[in-house]
């Protein structure tokens, strides 16, 4: 047989041969650490003549021992893995097992997880509903040492947050009253740290735009232009006539919520304020007779806030001021700071429609010609 064609079938033969099979087992193949690190260590056992070539950790914080000169070791192999602690978020990496046998090479990875730095805190409570006023309230944040307490912020304007102590805080939580008409929310965030670690708590705060009083919800404030509260509630807002839309100033000069100076003397028909013609804001309506009645059965009395007049009702943190901002006839302006007075939606006979007064005296169920500019104080629906 000529020389070079054994030469061919030898290549031929060795070409074709199979790749030598590496058999190993790996235990366990994943390993989880605390936030503070440590060791742990996992077995890795291969059939001769197979050898383990070399194992490294593919993160610094991560290390494995021993990591070099393992040809001349005995199976099972024993890998010793060290973590650091850590000081933020959790985090994995691997640690690569690199084995041979001849030419023929295989990489197995065992998994390395770790926790986050757990920052030990309570908080109490984590929710709060204020009514329309606002006011004030509290709650606790501790924090286990070393932690500490970053920062403590509230995430809008109209709710601000004070502070005293050190591992046991106080967090006093003032909230602005709420003329929105709407019900709002916000948050106040406890910001601790450990080390490199960060950690945030969340307390919820809600405020509702109504003070309750007899089962009647009322808006804090008087009726400003359509649609809109005054600013506070002391605040004189715009008056109104009977069953009209258009708002009028509670202070000279006399001018409306459409630009105009010229006061509607004429008559204005109607059983009762028709829901068209209501100024108060979506989800608002002018009150009945009989829910204003039910304002001078509770407890009420004459009083000052911000250096104006009015009477105050109700009791504990569900009150309600309404102020004696004095009224309108013909465009004139009368009693102001001595009288208030108050539409209801209910019509009376002829010409007039019921409300309610207010005066240093006493308040009670009052009836007024419709043409009157009076204030407006919405319940709602």
């Amino acid at each position: 047989m000529p020389i070079f064609f054994c030469l061919f079938l030898s290549l031929s033969f060795s070409a074709c041969k199979e790749p030598v099979e590496i058999e190993s087992t790996i235990t366990p193949m994943s390993l989880h650490f605390s936030a503070a690190g440590g060791q742990d260590k996992f077995l890795v056992s291969v059939k001769s003549p197979a050898t383990v070539e070399s194992i490294e950790a593919l993160d610094q914080w991560c290390r494995v021992f021993p990591y070099t000169s393992f040809a001349d070791m005995e199976s099972p192999i024993n890998v010793i893995v060290i973590v650091d602690s850590n000081n933020g978020a959790a985090r994995n990496t691997s640690v690569v097992v690199h084995l041979k046998s001849g030419k023929s090479r295989l990489s197995t990875t065992v998994q390395i997880s770790q926790a986050r730095t757990e920052i030990e805190y309570t908080v109490t409570p984590t929710n709060f509903n204020f009514n329309a006023i606002g006011g004030q309230d509290e709650f606790i944040v501790s924090v286990k040492s070393p932690a500490t307490i970053e920062s403590i912020e509230a995430l809008d304007a109209w709710c601000q947050v004070s502070v005293n102590g050190d591992s046991l805080v106080n967090v006093i939580v003032t909230v602005d009253p709420n003329n929105t008409g709407e019900v709002r929310q916000t948050s106040v965030v406890v910001n601790m740290k450990l080390r490199g670690s960060t950690m945030s708590a969340t307390v919820h705060i809600s405020q509702d735009p109504w003070v309750l009083i007899s089962g009647i919800k009322w808006a804090i404030c008087n009726l400003d232009a359509p649609g809109t509260f005054a600013t506070h509630p002391e605040a004189s807002g715009m008056f109104y006539q009977w069953n009209r839309k258009t708002g009028w100033s509670a202070s000279n000069p006399l001018i409306n919520s459409d630009g105009g100076t010229t006061w509607d003397s004429s008559d204005i028909e109607g059983d009762a304020w028709e829901k068209a013609n209501d100024p108060c804001p979506p989800g608002w309506r002018v009150p009945t007779i009989a829910e204003l009645q039910s304002l001078s059965v509770v407890t009420n009395k004459w009083t000052t806030i911000n250096g104006v007049d009015g009477r105050i009702y109700g009791s504990d943190n569900d009150l309600l001021f309404l102020s004696a901002v004095g009224y309108r006839v013909n465009g004139a302006l009368y009693y102001v700071g001595i009288y208030g007075l108050y539409w209801s939606s209910t019509a009376n006979y002829f010409n007039y429609a019921h409300g309610l007064s207010l005066e240093r005296d006493g308040t009670g169920p009052y009836s007024s010609a419709r043409t009157y500019g009076a204030s407006v104080r919405c319940v709602a629906e």
